[in-house]
């Protein structure tokens, strides 16, 4: 991800990629909590994570955090 601006269809694909990648690898849930962290810090986050996404985003740093991480739940998909 780069500077440009996301779309909500964009953060729906990441959010599947990261899914995938979680059931995939046993290692690679701190590359798909950095992916999660950089979405909920970017600009207008707040407006390109509908109802949908946030539970999916839920589900997936629940996920991570079921792994044995240590994380304090983001209150833009826990608040």
């Amino acid at each position: 991800m780069g500077k440009e601006d996301l779309t909500k269809d964009d953060v729906a694909s990441l959010l599947d990629a990261v899914e995938k990648q979680l059931n995939e690898k046993d290692d690679s849930y701190l590359h798909a909590m950095l992916a999660l962290d950089r979405v909920f810090t970017m600009p207008g986050a707040q407006n390109l994570l509908d109802a949908s996404s946030r539970a999916k985003a839920r589900e997936l740093w629940d996920k991570i955090k079921s792994r044995g991480v240590h994380l304090s739940d983001p209150p833009i998909i826990f608040g």
